[in-house]
């Protein structure tokens, strides 16, 4: 494998990742979301029981307003939510349902259809429906809301500033089997995620380059010829000299000294656009070793774990990989917060 000493990069002014979208900026997590009005909670979300959170204040005219920009899917009278608004949302690529219920008879302002901003106001505080007291009933659902409401999550957990927590999810008390076959797949199905900061594009002045970095200099040895492959594919007539390792780790070379595989050469955005999830899918296993693992546990039996999601992400990943494997009991995939 031909190796490179690693060069300073120059060029930090044409980095254009942001724009090219090869990495996943920092998501607007809790904070995408703001209290729909003022009072005090006085009854907390309860999975399977409870399905939002209530806040209650006096007066007649307490404002309630939009969570988050969004379309009103909703705006009706029902005998349980009373005078309703329902908001579908689309954050970071994520949807979301909310619903204000219980406000005030006649306050409406808002009909389906309509674009609202966050913070507009929907209509004032009641007590109208199935309701005993004014108070807003406030319910956020990951994805559409339902008649079951099983896609409804804790509204507190969305509102507020959670953008720097990690997040991770366990697949909990499984067999090595299902843990050897859960471990490949869930690599390359979230690679897209857990790989954004360690393949990636950028601009070097001239053209593009990919950089796969999170890796020793055994996988590179293997990675190397296979990035030459694929990029040979995407690129005509490429030179795969511009494909090669560059040691990170300090000297002497052997199996676990840090490296990197750069790919230059790379002449058009598009061609860079095309590589870069192909090389995140391919070379999953290598980056993600440490991200996604199985663990074997003092019962004997084994654990998944998948690290370094936002809230929203692994969210929508705990219900992805319950979804899909349903051999696991519900209970046994769950995410966490890692800081």
């Amino acid at each position: 494998m031909k190796l490179k000493s690693l060069k300073v990069l120059v060029t930090l002014s044409l980095l254009v990742i942001g724009l090219l979208g090869f990495r996943t900026t920092s998501t607007q997590a809790a904070s995408s979301f703001i209290m729909p009005t003022t009072g005090t909670i006085t009854q907390q979300f309860i999975p399977g029981v409870h399905f939002g959170i209530d806040i209650a204040n006096g007066g007649s005219s307490v404002a309630v307003n939009a969570s988050a920009t969004g379309t009103v899917s909703r705006s009706y009278y029902s005998s349980s939510y009373g005078e309703v608004v329902f908001i579908k949302h689309t954050i970071s690529g994520v949807n979301y349902e909310t619903v204000y219920a219980h406000m005030k008879s006649g306050s409406r302002t808002v009909s389906v259809g309509q674009t609202v901003q966050q913070g507009q106001r929907l209509g004032y505080m009641g007590s109208t429906g199935d309701s005993t007291g004014q108070h807003l009933h406030f319910e956020l659902h990951l994805g559409s809301w339902n008649d079951a409401k099983s896609n409804a999550v804790n509204p507190l957990n969305y509102i507020g500033s959670t953008q720097s927590q990690i997040y991770g999810i366990t697949v909990d008390d499984i067999s090595l089997a299902k843990a050897q076959q859960l471990v490949p797949n869930l690599q390359k199905q979230y690679s897209g995620i857990l790989a954004a900061d360690l393949i990636y594009g950028m601009s070097d002045g001239i053209g593009y380059k990919i950089i796969i970095k999170g890796i020793n200099h055994q996988q590179a040895v293997q990675i190397v010829p296979r990035a030459q492959y694929l990029t040979s594919g995407q690129v005509p007539n490429y030179d795969t000299s511009l494909t090669y390792g560059v040691q990170i780790g300090p000297s002497p070379i052997n199996d676990n000294t840090a490296y990197e595989v750069h790919v230059t050469g790379i002449r058009t955005l598009q061609e860079a656009q095309n590589l870069v999830p192909q090389f995140q899918s391919e070379f999953a296993w290598a980056v993600l070793a440490t991200r996604v693992r199985g663990e074997l546990k003092s019962n004997g039996l084994y654990k998944v774990v998948l690290e370094g999601f936002t809230l929203q992400q692994a969210q929508v990943v705990r219900n992805e990989i319950a979804a899909q494997n349903p051999d696991i009991p519900n209970g046994n995939v769950y995410g966490y917060i890692l800081n």
